[in-house]
């Protein structure tokens, strides 16, 4: 079994060699379910009043980007 896992972690490194620069932080992350619409809805939801972005020096909260979508 070490052999076979030697060769597949050559073939990892062969393939993402960055993997070895990662340190601490996992090869794959989770990534919650859903749409990006849906994770801006929940935030928007949760913080009406928050900055969502700033451009060109204008700010814009959740509530107004949403009611922009």
């Amino acid at each position: 079994m070490r052999a076979e896992q030697a060769v597949q972690a050559e073939a990892a490194q062969v393939k993402a060699p960055w993997l070895r620069y990662y340190g601490e932080v996992p090869e794959h992350l989770d990534y919650p379910e859903g749409t990006m619409y849906e994770a801006v809805a929940a935030c928007a939801k949760q913080y009406p009043n928050h900055i969502a972005y700033i451009f060109m020096g204008k700010k814009t909260t959740y509530r107004m980007m949403m009611e922009d979508i």
